[in-house]
């Protein structure tokens, strides 16, 4: 099994943990604070459920991939928990936490459960698969004041070693050791109000990555970002020391000493001023490690493009639902180590310990994010969520402001499929981006369409490319007809873009694991909300698979995304400009989803073409650009539509 089918599996147990089940087939609207438990059925919470407090020994940080043992200790409050009552206690199923187990006291995840009152006794269930411990309380009530005490990876004094347990791959701050808590002992498992956390840190930094502008005129200031990254991509706060940065022809002013303190937490913006016109890369070199990163192209005074090009990654994932971190660290991430200008949260609406579509609070803590993120002219967010219908596709949803946004859930049976998550949506500034259209862990229906609402479609994630049935690096489970270019041949009108879909908090930077990524590029004549909103309404966008490749493609003055009008017996002339950070190998010239043109480069890191189709135009042809790094990456233009 591959590591996107592992991820649907988990994604579909999670389902089944929180009891959000097949929500199609029982139609039942979900009742205002209703939680659900692990395995269990929907109920009515009561007055005696969730009550209590928990602590967590020993609650230092820990680096990633570290083995431990930790002690749990909940104690009982108010009505305490009667007979027939209990606990569950879920560890995180994301991103390689051991999964605790009961049964065999000398392998790893083995968890011991004792009560600190001797008439009480306890009967314990693992589910390793679902990342669950039930504990119920037998013979006698367990009262207030008296604990129940988990030992996770519980070594016995010494006696199994190996029977500690692992904990993330990623680094996090505050991940829960996440508590319910069933009072009455009807069944229905409440969250405590406040979860023993813990931090994990990353390790120590083993490379370095320097982002920078991509379009920047003559004389212009700007700021690069350099950051120092662990084997597993997350921020090396820890690091400090000096790095080199360089630049291998004139024309870019800096200081090359970049000095790192422990104030700067693993990452730093370095002034630079653009003093003449070309395509320079910035190198960041740390000789003691034997590092050297070069960064994406940096275009001064091109003649080619009237608006600045901004990169973002508008879908991604936090420890909210079934993803790492927390939303401030996801969008300090994007901002600070990935470089990006824009970026989204876009957690799930029904996956969750404690889903989107049940919690006014977390929703309005992504909200709250969103807007003390958002720096018009340094940095855009717009609050988000992830439309997450298995049957007909999935969809994240972006409001204009926060003012907007409210959660509209596949799970209730009014907007269970898209045309009435459209009509619940219609009125307010707000547009829906399917994603892994292609296949993947949802297949797209493209019988469902909306040109007001969806104005772009994501042709690549960490997921694969969903261009066309059997398309290089191709989505997983992929299924003919839920592909881009279907949905093309049906006459629906898409801008391109890539995404991350990103579980790992590291927006912009992909998965090291994943076969591809996605990164979508914003022409805009400001970074402002406005400004990328109006990008994206207009198709003025495109998409890559993780390098920030530059691209231009044109129909005379026609740019990607928008409607050209020519002559009806005039020759369709277009133009493709790229700069790649490596060498392009190919650029591909697709008419109405069959490639029409192919053009191959050698060593060739700046390319121009242009090109000719001299067929009569015709109404509804369409035409993009599909660039080829040799290192693979790859690059797609939003279409041009023609209307003679």
């Amino acid at each position: 099994m591959n590591k996107h089918r592992k991820l649907l599996y988990v994604v579909l147990l999670l389902i089944f943990m929180t009891g959000c089940g097949d929500r199609e087939s029982e139609k039942e609207p979900l009742e205002e604070g209703m939680q659900a438990s692990a395995g269990e059925e929907f109920y009515q919470p009561s007055p005696e459920d969730g009550m209590g407090s928990a602590v967590l020994e020993p609650d230092d940080d820990v680096r990633i991939n570290t083995f431990g043992t930790w002690k749990i200790t909940y104690t009982a409050e108010g009505t305490g928990v009667r007979e027939g009552g209990g606990l569950v206690l879920h560890i995180s199923p994301w991103w390689g936490w051991t999964p605790p187990q009961t049964t065999y006291p000398e392998e790893s995840g083995y968890v011991r459960v004792k009560a600190s009152a001797p008439g009480v006794h306890l009967e314990a269930f693992s589910n390793m698969e679902l990342h669950w411990i039930k504990v119920i309380v037998e013979d006698t009530d367990l009262k207030a004041g008296e604990t129940i005490t988990l030992t996770y990876g519980d070594t016995q004094d010494g006696l199994y070693p190996a029977a500690q347990a692992k904990c993330d791959k990623f680094a996090e701050e505050g991940e829960e050791f996440f508590i319910k808590v069933d009072g009455d002992g009807d069944g229905y498992f409440v969250p405590i109000k406040q979860q023993p956390v813990i931090n994990i840190s990353a390790e120590d930094a083993s490379d370095l990555v320097v982002f920078a502008p991509s379009l920047v005129d003559v004389g212009e200031p700007f700021s690069a970002t350099v950051a120092a990254i662990d084997y597993n991509q997350n921020r090396a706060t820890s690091f400090e020391g000096d790095v080199k940065l360089v630049c291998l022809k004139k024309g870019l002013a800096f200081d090359p000493d970049v000095a790192f303190t422990a104030g700067d937490r693993g990452a730093k913006e370095v002034p630079v001023t653009a003093t003449k016109a070309g395509v320079f890369h910035l190198i960041v070199v740390l000789k003691e490690k034997d590092i050297a990163t070069k960064s994406n192209p940096i275009l001064v005074g091109s003649p080619h493009f009237r608006e600045k090009l901004y990169w973002g990654d508008i879908h991604g994932h936090t420890g909210l639902s079934d993803g790492t971190g927390t939303p401030d660290a996801y969008y300090q991430y994007a901002r600070d180590v990935s470089g990006l200008q824009v970026a989204a949260v876009t957690d799930h609406d029904a996956l969750g310990l404690i889903p989107l579509d049940e919690s006014l609070e977390i929703w309005e803590q992504l909200k709250q994010a969103s807007r003390q993120y958002n720096q018009p002219g340094a940095f855009v967010t717009f609050p988000g969520y992830e439309y997450t219908n298995f049957t007909t596709g999935h969809k994240h949803v972006l409001f204009f402001d926060e003012a907007e946004g409210d959660i509209v859930s596949y799970r209730h049976p009014e907007t269970d499929v898209p045309t009435e998550l459209w009509e619940a949506l219609r009125g307010k500034k707000v547009m829906t981006i399917s994603h892994h259209p292609g296949g993947g862990p949802a297949a797209q229906n493209w019988d469902y369409h909306d040109p007001g609402m969806e104005p772009v479609v994501e042709i690549t994630s960490i997921h694969g490319h969903s261009e066309y049935f059997g398309a290089p690096q191709g989505i997983y489970s992929p299924e003919q007809g839920s592909f881009v270019q279907d949905a093309l041949a049906k006459g629906y009108r898409f801008g391109f873009v890539g995404s991350g879909d990103t579980h790992n908090g590291h927006p912009g930077m992909g998965d090291p694991g994943a076969l591809t990524s996605g990164i979508a590029g914003f022409f805009a004549g400001e970074l402002t909300r406005e400004g990328i909103w109006e990008a994206l309404q207009e198709r003025k966008v495109y998409a890559t698979s993780g390098d920030r490749i530059i691209l231009g493609f044109w129909i005379g003055e026609t740019m990607m995304g928008q409607i050209h009008n020519p002559e009806k017996e005039t020759p369709v002339t277009m133009k493709v400009y790229a700069v790649g950070k490596f060498s392009i190998e190919r650029v591909d010239i697709v008419k109405n989803n069959e490639d029409i043109y192919s053009e191959f480069f050698r060593g060739k890191e700046e390319i121009l073409l242009n090109f000719s189709d001299k067929s009569p135009p015709r109404h509804g042809d369409f035409y993009y650009a599909r660039i080829t790094q040799q290192n693979g990456t790859m690059a797609w233009s939003s279409p041009i539509w023609i209307e003679p």
